[in-house]
Order: C-alpha cells, then structure tokens, then sequence
C-alpha cells in the first residue's frame, strides 16, 4: 500500500508539474489587462481621496487616503479583468467600520463607475465616481 501510494503521488507530480499550455494563454491574458498600478486621485461625488495601486497580473492591492469628515487611511485590494475594475477598501473613520466598493472601467488612464460606500452603523451611500492615474510612480503616494 505505501508504494502505491507513493508511485501515485510520483505521477500526480509529473502531471502537474509538466510544462502546458496554460501557462502561454496566461502570458497572452496578462499582456490584455492594462496597467492600474500608480497613484490615482478619485472624485465619488464630490469627495476627494487618493489611492496607490500595486499590480500583479489581474490582482490589485494598495492604500487609499481621504480627509472627510476627518483624514483617514485604508486598506484596499481588488482585480482588473479586461477593462474592468472592482475594487474595496476597508478602513476604520472615527472608530467606525467603512467599507468603499468601487466598480467601473480604465480607459487611456481613467476610471470611470460608481462606488457603494457602507458603515459598521449601517449608512450608506452610492454615486457616481472618476479617477485619473496622476503617477506610475508609486513612492508618490502618502497617507493622512
């Protein structure tokens, strides 16, 4: 039984770790996805914050910044896939749970859509939202 179980699991590895062509259909995926990583300045409503964004493929990572009604920062991550972007930063303001959801589309270095903004309080809000890429560099970026 333990040599079976151990030609099973020489062959599973062989398997899987055999060369596919998996590997170049995500090389011709990645080269489709557009490049967010940077630092962005976002308009939701009136409301102004910034945000840096660090990329790998189609994940998405990074901080966010505002100062209503006070400064705060956030933790945010999310994906792009083709043109589209959903993003969520979570962060606490003023000892209250806030949660952004951002969804839209990049074209040519912006973004345009609509956020959903909840609280551990149970508000909400939901708008319009615009971002423009003001940097690709990212040590650009600073918190509140």
């Amino acid at each position: 039984m333990n040599a079976r179980f151990v030609a099973l699991c020489l062959i599973l590895s062989a398997v899987y770790s055999a060369p596919s062509g998996a590997e170049d259909a995500n090389v011709a995926l990645t080269s489709e996805i557009p490049s967010l990583e940077g630092v962005w300045v976002l308009d939701m409503d009136g409301e102004r914050a910034s945000m840096v964004v660090y990329q790998t493929g189609s994940d998405l990572a990074g901080a966010c910044t505002g100062d209503n009604p006070e400064p705060w920062n956030a933790v945010m991550a999310g994906s792009v896939s083709g043109g589209g972007v959903d993003l969520f930063a979570l962060s606490i303001q003023d000892g209250v749970g806030v949660m952004i959801e951002i969804l839209g589309e990049e074209n040519g270095g912006a973004i345009r859509g609509s956020f959903v903004q909840a609280d551990s309080l149970g508000g909400w809000r939901m708008g319009n939202l615009t971002g423009f890429k003001t940097s690709p560099d990212t040590s650009a970026y600073e918190p509140a």
